[in-house]
């Protein structure tokens, strides 16, 4: 197996979709082109056909935007989700002391009804690091800044079920008290940050030994899987699991990132020369 197919194949494949959505959100003011989308497909083996269907299919539902012919930017809604992906660096900022109250989401049929409505409310709920404590009842400890009320605006921006209560509940029984706190596998998600963050080093210097579209692969599924991991960390406070992993990975990824950034706009650059083959997609 030649040496650029080894590195990094462990990380998780990406799609046309997906691909584009991190490009355009990296820099939300920036236009891209359709020949520069087109060309970071190559990086990972797409077809110009597939990222062109997949080019319209973001522009319908409204998470890529068109602002002129063959130039796009973040769609109105992708927005609250990748606005909250690119925050990354500061995401430890969000946390306050604790003072032993618990943020409680009650779930019931009425929010279950909906599957499409449900499957967003779980995924908005993991999201902002709560978890399944009891049948229809999530919890995560009240610790982040502005409460009750901001959970009710994160998870509103992640389309939950409107009408899933969530409060701020404080002198829970001692047993329930002692069972939240281990709801959160805190050791093995200590160990995958420490892990992720000597994985991004090693990315990092195999990057030098790479031609321009590998490495431009490399450092964008590699930065994407970070990333996932820091703003998926659920921000729990120091009573709980210590941040000082979190801030590891954040800092090795802020290096990361310095190095992915260099290694795009070299490889995008040749769009302006070759046209990425004279795609267009408008």
């Amino acid at each position: 197996m030649p040496k650029s197919a080894a590195i990094g194949s462990d990380l998780p494949p990406i799609s046309a979709g997906t691909l584009i959505l991190d490009l355009v959100s990296t820099h939300p003011g920036r236009v891209y082109s359709a020949a520069e989308l087109s060309l970071a497909g190559t990086a990972f083996g797409i077809e110009a056909t597939g990222m062109r269907t997949a080019m319209a299919r973001l522009k319908a539902d409204g998470r890529l935007q068109q602002t002129g012919r063959g130039a796009y930017v973040l769609g109105p809604e992708s927005m609250a989700l990748q606005q909250r992906l690119v925050a990354w660096r500061s995401v430890a900022e969000r946390r306050e002391p604790w003072r032993g109250a618990w943020l409680l989401a009650f779930a019931s049929a009425r929010e279950r009804a909906d599957r499409a409505a449900w499957r967003r409310t779980l995924q908005a709920l993991d999201f902002d690091g709560f978890k399944e404590a009891e049948p229809n009842l999530f919890v995560r400890p009240d610790n982040l800044r502005g409460g009750a009320e901001q959970a009710r605006v994160r998870l509103a921006e992640l389309q939950h079920a409107p009408t899933l209560l969530v409060v701020s509940a404080r002198d829970l029984d001692a047993a329930r008290d002692k069972r939240f706190r281990r709801l959160w596998q805190t050791a093995r998600m200590t160990r995958e940050h420490l892990a992720m963050a000597a994985a991004l080093e090693r990315y990092g210097t195999a990057v030098a030994t790479l031609p321009d579209a590998p490495a431009a692969a490399l450092t964008l599924q590699a930065g994407r899987e970070a990333v996932r991991r820091i703003v998926h960390d659920p921000l729990l406070p120091d009573e709980l699991c210590s941040i000082e992993a979190l801030q590891t990975l954040i800092a090795a990824m802020d290096r990361f990132d310095t190095l992915g950034r260099a290694v795009w706009r070299r490889f995008l650059a040749q769009a302006a020369v070759t046209g990425a083959g004279g795609l267009r997609a408008d």
